[in-house]
C-alpha cells in the first residue's frame, strides 16, 4: 500500500516539472529599447535597440540638439546614464529620455588696459579698465603721477603709437599696457638787442645752459655792447630753470692801452652816460715799460694823472694811452719828484727829480706844457699834489722834499685865478 503511494507522488512531481519546462519554453524574452528626444530641436534620435531581457547594452551618443541647451545624459525611471554607459535589460520595453541642461549666457570677451608710470614718473597709476575688442573710450589723464624734476607728461605709448591724455582709443583684441612718456621741460630764453631791433627766442631744456649769441648787437648811438643782462650781467654757465629774458646792455667804453714799448693790461671802464668827473683814472698797476716811469694817461689831446677825475660832454668811447718818461738812475737814499700835465693840459712835463728828504728845489714853470682844446682861456697857475689845486705851489717857489715820493700835477685856471 505504501509502495503504491510513493510511486504516485513521484509521478506527480514528474508531471509538474514537465509542465514548468513547457511554460518556460513557451515564454517570450525579447526586449526593445527606444529613445525620446524630450523637446529636441535638431538632430536625429538614436535608433531603437532590439535585444533580450537580461542582455547588457551600451547607451549610444546623442546626435540630438536643443536650442540653448546641452545634452546631459539618458534617463529611464529615476536614474540618468551617460552616453557610453552600459545598461542591463530588465523589461521588454525600456525608453530612455534625453536630459537637457540650459546653457549659461556667455558675455562678450573683454581685455584689460592698464597704465604704467614710465622712466620719469612716480605715483599711483590711473585705474585699469576692461573693454571689449573694438570698444572706443577716452584715455585717462596722468594727474596721479608725479613727474621727475625737469620733465613733463608727453602722452601714453603702447610701444608703437603715442596718444594724448583724453584721446579716443580703440581697444584691440588683446590686453594693452600704456606707458607714460615724459619729455624735458623747455623754457623760452628771449634776447632783446635793446636797439629797436627785433627780439628772438631760444628753447632750452630744464637744467641746460643757453649759448651766448655768437655776435654782439650794435646800437646807433655808438655805445659799445657790454653784456647781456638779467638784472645784472648774466652768467651763461647758469642752468636755465625758468623762462628768461636777456637784454643787451650798452655803455661808453674807456679803454686803457699800455703804450709804446710797454706790456701788461688795465681793465676797461664803462660809463652809461657821460658827466663831469664820471670816472677816476686808474693807476698803471700791471703795466711795465722797462726802466721808464709811468707819466699819466693821454686821451689823444690831454695827459691826465692816475687818480684824476675824468668826464666829457661828448657821446663817444674814449681810449687812453699810457705815457712814459725816461727815469733817472734810482738813488735808494732819495725820493722821486714827478711832474704831470694835469687835468686840462698836454705836452711834455718837466723831468723827474730825485731829492733827499729835506732837500729843497725850485719848482719849474709850465714850459713844454700846452692846454687842451677848448680850454684856451685858461693859463698855467702852478703845481699841486691835488687836482683841486690845494695847496697851490707857484712856479719858481722853493719846495722842500718830504720823505716820500711825490707827484705834482699842473694846475690850470682862468687868468683871474692866478695869484
Amino acid at each position: 500500500m505504501k509502495k503504491t503511494r510513493r510511486i504516485t507522488l513521484l509521478a506527480l512531481i514528474a508531471v509538474l516539472a514537465l509542465a514548468v519546462v513547457a511554460m518556460v519554453a513557451c515564454q517570450d524574452t525579447s526586449a526593445k529599447i527606444t529613445f525620446d528626444g524630450n523637446g529636441a530641436t535638431g538632430g536625429t534620435a538614436p535608433q531603437a535597440i532590439d535585444t533580450t531581457i537580461g542582455a547588457t547594452v551600451t547607451l549610444p551618443q546623442c546626435n540630438l540638439t536643443k536650442t540653448g541647451h546641452t545634452f546631459d545624459g539618458w534617463k529611464t525611471g529615476d536614474k540618468t546614464y551617460n552616453a557610453g554607459d552600459t545598461f542591463e535589460v530588465t523589461a521588454a520595453e525600456t525608453t530612455f529620455v534625453a536630459q537637457w541642461k540650459a546653457e549659461q549666457p556667455v558675455g562678450p570677451t573683454t581685455y584689460a588696459l592698464t597704465y604704467a608710470a614710465g622712466d620719469h614718473g612716480t605715483g599711483t597709476a590711473p585705474a585699469a579698465v576692461q573693454k571689449e575688442a573694438g570698444a572706443k573710450f577716452n584715455l585717462a589723464a596722468a594727474t596721479t603721477f608725479t613727474a621727475e624734476t625737469g620733465f613733463e607728461f608727453d602722452g601714453w605709448s603702447d610701444g608703437t603709437n603715442t596718444y594724448a591724455a583724453g584721446a579716443e582709443f580703440t581697444m584691440p583684441a588683446k590686453a594693452v599696457t600704456l606707458t607714460a612718456q615724459w619729455k624735458a621741460v623747455q623754457y623760452t630764453v628771449t634776447f632783446d638787442p635793446n636797439n629797436d631791433g627785433a627780439t628772438w627766442t631760444v628753447k632750452v631744456n630744464h637744467g641746460a645752459t643757453v649759448a651766448r649769441p655768437a655776435e654782439d648787437p650794435t646800437i646807433e648811438s655808438g655805445k659799445t655792447f657790454r653784456y647781456w643782462a638779467n638784472g645784472g650781467e648774466y652768467d651763461f654757465a647758469t642752468p636755465v630753470t625758468a623762462d628768461l629774458e636777456l637784454t643787451a646792455e650798452y655803455a661808453w667804453k674807456i679803454t686803457f692801452l699800455a703804450g709804446e714799448g710797454a706790456t701788461g693790461t688795465v681793465e676797461p671802464q664803462w660809463v652809461k652816460m657821460w658827466r663831469p668827473n664820471a670816472i677816476t683814472l686808474p693807476q698803471a698797476t700791471g703795466l711795465s715799460n722797462g726802466s721808464k716811469v709811468f707819466a699819466g694817461w693821454n686821451d689823444g689831446t690831454t695827459t691826465y694823472d692816475a687818480g684824476d677825475l675824468y668826464g666829457t660832454s661828448g657821446l663817444q668811447n674814449v681810449t687812453f694811452t699810457a705815457q712814459w718818461n725816461d727815469s733817472q738812475p734810482v738813488d735808494p737814499n732819495k725820493f722821486t719828484l714827478t711832474f704831470t700835465v694835469g687835468g686840462h693840459g698836454a705836452g711834455t712835463p718837466p723831468a723827474i727829480r730825485q731829492l733827499s728828504a729835506g732837500e729843497t728845489t725850485v719848482l719849474p714853470d709850465g714850459t713844454g706844457l700846452v692846454l687842451d682844446e677848448g680850454f684856451e682861456n685858461e693859463v698855467f697857475l702852478g703845481w699841486s699834489e691835488s687836482w683841486r689845486g690845494e695847496p697851490l705851489l707857484l712856479a719858481g717857489s722853493i719846495y722842500t722834499m718830504p720823505a716820500k715820493n711825490v707827484t705834482l700835477q699842473a694846475i690850470w685856471g682862468e687868468q683871474s685865478a692866478q695869484p
